[in-house]
């Protein structure tokens, strides 16, 4: 198991530093925080700021945190982000999966999901 966690670290690593992520665009660290009063009387400079100077804006209903305000290309660069954590999450179950089940036939495997599907479909049919 130990060695196909790691093989699968290892491409995870590999997949990140491939091409896939985009130039990275100088941000600026400091966020800022803004009440949605202040944010609906300031939209515009505030977008602009977000926009031109990549600060983003953490929005606050009641001081409580409600929302952030990003460029579109921190929010793509997020989602890029999630989406290669579920493949990694996928290739480790992959990996799993193939090692445990590595002493079994397809023909065995095979079987097994036949007689799964006819379990459940009997199953669905009794409801």
């Amino acid at each position: 198991m130990a060695e196909a966690e790691a093989i699968c670290q290892l491409t995870f690593m590999v997949y990140c530093e491939a091409k896939y992520i985009p130039d990275y665009v100088e941000y600026n660290t400091m966020q800022k925080i803004i009440g949605t009063t202040d944010l609906q009387r300031n939209f515009r400079a505030v977008l602009d700021e977000v926009v031109n100077e990549h600060v983003p804006y953490v929005l606050t209903r009641g001081s409580r945190p409600e929302a952030v305000l990003v460029p579109y290309s921190e929010y793509l660069r997020y989602q890029q982000l999630e989406e290669r954590d579920v493949l990694w999450r996928v290739d480790m179950l992959l990996a799993r999966l193939a090692e445990e089940n590595a002493e079994y036939s397809a023909d065995e495997v095979a079987a097994d999901v036949a007689a799964a599907v006819k379990e459940a479909r009997v199953a669905d049919s009794n409801r």
